[in-house]
């Protein structure tokens, strides 16, 4: 700040200062000369030792850059922005916002680490082709989305050994997702909807068959309907019982074991006291299935009367 003025008048006789201060050195006086705003008292530029940061409120700033620069860069709305740094011994902060073209950034080298932080209000969307993630940072460096479940790029080892991970929920999906896996050294967890029937992945499974034909008759045993395999368990998953017999009857699907069977399913058939065909039918959507008997288990049906009965039957094996 000055250390003293000089009293000059105007021609109206008002007066005015000019500041100025002594040289310490030689003692000659040096006139000291204010930049600054008419409208505002307090807008003058000041002279600073160190920056004051992209968050000063300063109207101006002389200062000395011997240490960290910060950039700011607000509202802009020209094509790109480019900056050219040939060398640097502090640090360099830049803050954009608003950018209404592209922000081109060219890395020769660095020794320490470069962070990328998408921000969470963003969205990805309309992207037509493919996007390529070519790692030219050193070995052993990153780039996360530090806290956000967006997306995450890491970058490890050669320049061949990127990998892409996204976390979040795929939605509005009409056709099929490829996922091509080259190699992975951790886990990949696949989720599959609960409301799809699945089996066991150690498992499998014939295709579908079925059996149609007639029975009548009374035996302990019944009419084996499907053999018993060793390893395999028959689920049957669709069945039709009709009679044009006017009684009532019990059609049991048991593994014919006689006197002392295992019941795997009852249809119930009655009597509707009119000629005609009557009987019962269910059906599920394999892999779902009704009832299963078990590895190495007969399927047989059981009559408990006389009549004649048409049946169809449809199953699937699964292995153990």
């Amino acid at each position: 700040m000055p250390n003293s003025r000089i009293t000059i008048f105007n021609a109206d006789a008002q007066s005015a200062f000019i500041d100025y201060e002594t040289d310490a050195t030689d003692g000659d006086g040096r006139q000291v000369v204010v930049i600054g705003g008419p409208s505002i008292k307090a807008a003058v530029a000041e002279v600073a030792s160190v920056d004051p940061g992209s968050t000063s409120s300063a109207y101006g700033q002389v200062v000395r850059l011997a240490g960290s620069a910060s950039v700011q860069i607000v509202g802009s709305s020209v094509g790109s922005i480019a900056v050219h740094l040939l060398s640097t011994g502090g640090t360099l902060g830049v803050r954009v916002g608003q950018i209404d073209g592209s922000i081109a950034v060219h890395l020769v080298g660095t020794g320490g680490t470069v962070q990328v932080k998408t921000d969470p209000s963003s969205v990805l969307s309309g992207i037509t082709s493919s996007i390529a993630v070519v790692p030219f940072t050193p070995a052993g460096s990153q780039m996360t989305d530090e806290g956000h479940d967006a997306l995450r790029v890491l970058i490890a080892g050669s320049h061949t050994a990127a990998s892409l991970e996204i976390k979040g929920t795929l939605t509005g999906i009409t056709n099929s997702i490829q996922a091509h896996l080259l190699s992975t050294g951790g886990t990949l967890a696949i989720k599959i909807d609960p409301g799809y029937n699945v089996v066991n992945a150690s498992s499998t499974i014939s295709l579908p068959v079925t059996v149609s034909t007639t029975t009548s008759g009374v035996s302990a045993s019944g009419v084996q309907v499907v053999a018993p395999e060793a390893g395999h368990n028959t689920k049957v998953f669709a069945y039709s019982v009709q009679t044009t017999g006017a009684v009532s009857m019990a059609i049991k699907f048991t593994n014919g074991a006689g006197t002392s069977p295992t019941e795997f399913w009852r249809p119930l058939v009655t009597a509707s006291g009119v000629t005609g065909v009557q009987g019962a039918n269910l059906a599920v959507s394999p892999p779902g299935y009704l009832f299963a008997t078990g590895v190495n288990t007969t399927l047989a049906i059981v009559n408990d009367t006389a009549s004649l009965i048409h049946y169809s039957v449809s199953y699937f094996k699964e292995s153990a």
